[in-house]
């Protein structure tokens, strides 16, 4: 039932049944994944990691699904990060052209801008997703879960025939 496990990573995050790390981490690991165009070395690098890790790999579909959707937004700002790196500083010429002569470097498509600037930005933003995202997660299933588990409407939700309907298609009982 892929089509419907976004809705129930949703329901999940909602009552609070998955861990707050987990979920930041997939979340990080997928806004990284996303934000990099093609598919260089470091992408299928960072797609073993989410396999390898005790990450949330709804939320890092979600993430990458947002991310991939909101990129043309940030291309400009990526392209200026990256040329920024490969062309303006002039201290990394030397390690750029060992890099480019390094067989197994060049899989990485580092001296692409985008990339590049898609890879310094998408790991800085994937380290403030992890951990603004992991706290905030914690402050939220400690404060607000059991106050969502007491609103009727939510009770209701639970012992509807939707729910109950999923629950029988997804494999539950």
């Amino acid at each position: 039932m892929f089509g419907l496990n976004p809705l129930q990573f949703i329901f999940r995050l909602l009552i609070g049944a998955d861990q707050p790390r987990a979920v930041a981490g997939g979340l990080a690991i997928g806004f990284f994944i996303g934000l990099t165009p093609g598919w260089p070395l470091h992408i299928l690098l960072a797609c073993l990691l989410l396999l390898i890790l005790n990450v949330n790999i709804s939320a890092a579909m979600i993430a990458m699904g947002l991310a991939v959707s909101l990129s043309w937004l940030f291309d400009p700002v990526i392209n200026a990060i990256g040329s920024l790196f490969l062309q303006d500083i002039q201290a990394l010429h030397s390690f750029w052209t060992w890099a480019y002569n390094n067989p197994v470097l060049a899989w990485t498509r580092f001296n692409n801008t985008m990339v590049m600037g898609a890879l310094i930005s998408g790991g800085i933003s994937a380290i403030l997703i992890a951990t603004v995202g992991a706290s905030l997660l914690i402050k939220y299933q400690t404060s607000w879960v059991a106050k969502l588990k007491n609103f009727k409407v939510f009770k209701w939700l639970q012992r509807s025939i939707l729910a109950r309907a999923y629950a029988w298609l997804a494999g539950g009982a």
